[in-house]
């Protein structure tokens, strides 16, 4: 007669069931029908296991499936953002994921205060950093391929495919002479002259870059010998420049 086990009857190899786990002294015979049900347990069990392992590998083959959608999703998103021009906040490689150029920087109409960061690095990590800062309503970046772009709070508009809207007799930031405003001498003036806690100013460059623009002329709307906000202040500006404003901006 086999060796089977006391407690369970499974067939016995060893001194320790295989199936319970139960030490066994001695071999005690179990009756048929008990051995029937046994196996029985056995093979219900290894339906289970095999049953598991098929779920398991199905979930695993549709995980591998999803994760290259995951990344087709945002190449195609990607694809669509170039294709019109406007890329939203994010962080970009220039030359590949965003064309080299000219680009419009608009803070997000949602923003109450109107203020966004953008910054041009050498790396994705933004650990070395060419240039960064915070802007109000709008501005201009020039992007050099190699350079890593990230901006927030903002949108970002090719100027060779889109039009936007920038005029610096409604809001402050950066503009363009020749296609934001027309070339000729303006007045600056203050958005809130009552506000005396503000330093509204102002800057005019001949050229952007990575690194830094070429000023040309840069001055306050403060006078620190009465502490007060002037009135205006006169500006001749000439085509191809590029007028900041903080705080302030064209008289009509």
């Amino acid at each position: 007669m086999k060796r089977v086990c006391p407690h369970c009857g499974a067939p016995m190899y060893r001194n320790v069931c295989e199936y319970c786990q139960m030490p066994v002294e001695n071999n005690v015979p179990v009756p048929a029908k008990r051995r029937k049900h046994v196996w029985l347990w056995c093979i219900l069990a290894a339906v289970i296991l095999v049953t598991g392992a098929v779920i398991a590998a199905i979930r695993m083959g549709y995980m591998e499936d999803a994760s290259p959608k995951i990344v087709e999703n945002d190449a195609v998103v990607l694809e669509k953002m170039q294709e019109s021009g406007v890329f939203s906040a994010g962080t970009y490689l220039v030359g590949e994921e965003i064309p080299a150029g000219e680009y419009v920087v608009v803070s997000d109409p949602e923003e109450t205060d109107h203020l966004f960061y953008a910054g041009i690095y050498a790396d994705r990590e933004k650990e070395q950093e060419l240039s960064e800062g915070w802007h109000e309503y709008s501005a201009i970046v020039q992007l050099e391929e190699g350079t890593y772009f990230s901006f927030s709070w903002a949108n970002c508009y090719d100027i060779t495919k889109n039009n936007v809207p920038n005029d610096p007799t409604k809001h402050s930031g950066m503009f363009c002479v020749g296609r934001d405003i027309e070339p000729g001498t303006y007045h600056i003036c203050p958005m809130e002259k009552e506000n005396q806690d503000q330093y509204p100013l102002y800057g005019v460059y001949t050229s952007l870059g990575s690194v830094a623009p070429v000023i040309v002329e840069s001055g306050c709307l403060y006078d620190t010998s009465t502490g007060t906000v002037v009135d205006s202040v006169p500006i001749t500006l000439k085509e191809g420049q590029y007028l900041k404003l903080y705080q302030c901006i064209i008289a009509e």
